[in-house]
């Protein structure tokens, strides 16, 4: 998955749009814009996760200063929406 892997952990917690319709806390400081082209599919108002369990031995603590910047390193300098949706996820 990557090194989004652990953000994906939290997809409950993010905010999700497409042309005709949202989903997801309408606070949230992360937004994922036009997320289906084709239609969305059928999504409860609430999702209950009732367990998160990742897969990597040694993951980036985005609680630190220097786990922040590492995982802020792994996006492109010219992606300003991605790393605007990181920011806003950490």
């Amino acid at each position: 998955m990557g090194t989004s892997g652990g953000l994906n952990l939290r997809c409950d917690r993010y905010r999700y749009e497409w042309p005709g319709g949202t989903w997801g806390n309408p606070l949230s400081p992360v937004r994922l814009e036009s997320v289906f082209i084709d239609g969305a599919p059928f999504l409860t108002p609430v999702i209950r996760i009732i367990d998160r369990a990742g897969c990597d031995p040694s993951p980036v603590d985005i609680t630190s200063d220097s786990g922040r910047l590492t995982l802020l390193s792994y996006t492109w300098a010219d992606q300003v929406d991605r790393i605007r949706r990181l920011a806003a996820a950490i």
